[in-house]
């Protein structure tokens, strides 16, 4: 929220660099503004001389950070080792988080916005909301202050871990979210330090395997369509060609696509072993899914980012079908979190799988990685 008017040239900076044009030309529409050019200059140029009010600056600097509103996902996971005290796993993830919601949160400036538990079936899970000031230093007025949001859930898959998926807009997300996780479990002996899903203690075999049981996966709600895109990468800096780069890039995704339509499996595929055999893993694969039972369709990106190669999970684009043909259409907030969370269940499941299917006697250790 805004608590000064901004100058002319501000709100001008600010729509040409912060807005699309068909946003702005929504919130005139709304005001019984129609603007009809198809340039963003002129559109700009109009708009940005109309007075505007208090609602409506609002309006666009809440719609400057998250315009399209495709939900991006990370989970972090907590061990339970309970001491005689702890009734439960979920009592004792409520009292840390409770902890610091009353006493810690507000000295980091941490806003829990909403705070609940929630019961779905036989299972409750912790739900919330938090919010926090991100600072820009340099950018003008308008923008030097953002409000941050982001929220979250909480469930108890088993009795001894707690799976957290967070759902974020801003990278500076991550950092806040891990901070406040790190912070609240300290205030419990029983609940461990957070930690993530890496791919960086799998082999280079392993990270294939993966993908390749991914791809093959049955879930429950929905159908592997497609692989749209592939990142490879050698885990090394990048000093190839590009053209070369592009050149492997494509070979390997056309073996990839090959592989799952014979249903050979990735490991079966000779341009994707040999792809393995120089070192290259996938960090990255964007797919599109059908519902399997709803007249929709979307695109997730599943990607190991950072140097730790860590799991998010997003959301890329989202899509109706009428008659036979996908349009490009909004998908509720709430239908959003439960295929993410769906992905990343069946990425833990398959995971978990690849290291208990290890030799007892042989390679290396595995462990997430926070």
């Amino acid at each position: 929220m805004i608590i000064k008017y901004p100058e002319k040239a501000t709100l001008k900076e600010v729509l040409t660099g912060s807005l699309s044009t068909t946003s702005l030309k929504n919130i005139c529409k709304r005001n019984g503004i129609f603007l009809l050019s198809p340039d963003k200059e002129t559109v700009i140029r109009d708009a940005h001389l109309f007075y505007w009010g208090f609602n409506d600056i609002n309006t666009i600097s809440n719609q400057i950070e998250d315009e399209k509103n495709y939900k991006k996902s990370f989970r972090l996971q907590l061990e339970f080792s309970p001491s005689d005290a702890d009734n439960s796993i979920f009592s004792a993830l409520c009292s840390a988080f409770t902890s610091y919601r009353n006493s810690i949160a507000s000295y980091s400036k941490v806003r829990f916005d909403s705070y609940n538990v929630v019961t779905i079936g036989d299972s409750q899970m912790l739900v919330g909301e938090i919010s926090y000031i991100k600072k820009k230093p340099g950018k003008v007025e308008m923008l030097s202050e953002i409000i941050q949001h982001f929220s979250f859930q909480a469930k108890c898959p088993t009795d001894n871990r707690v799976d957290i998926d967070f759902l974020f807009a801003d990278r500076n997300d991550i950092s806040t979210a891990k901070r406040i996780v790190t912070a609240a479990v300290a205030t419990s002996s029983a609940l461990k330090p957070p930690t993530q899903i890496s791919l960086k203690p799998l082999k280079i075999s392993e990270r294939v395997e993966l993908f390749d049981r991914f791809f093959g996966y049955t879930f429950a709600n929905w159908h592997f369509m497609s692989l749209q895109d592939i990142k490879i990468s050698d885990g090394q800096i990048d000093d190839q060609d590009d053209i070369e780069q592009e050149a492997i890039t494509q070979s390997i995704l056309t073996g990839i696509k090959s592989a799952h339509l014979s249903g050979t499996g990735l490991r079966s595929n000779p341009i994707v072993m040999q792809a393995v055999q120089r070192g290259y893993f996938f960090p990255k694969a964007t797919v599109r899914f059908e519902h399997k039972r709803e007249a929709q369709e979307i695109v997730v990106d599943i990607a190991f980012n950072t140097d730790d190669l860590l799991l998010e999970v997003n959301m890329i684009s989202t899509y109706e079908v009428e008659d036979d043909r996908p349009y490009r259409h909004p998908m509720a907030v709430d239908d959003q979190k439960s295929a993410l969370a769906e992905f990343h269940d069946s990425i833990q499941e398959l995971y978990d799988q690849i290291i208990s299917e290890r030799p007892q006697d042989g390679g290396d250790e595995i462990t997430s990685e926070t």
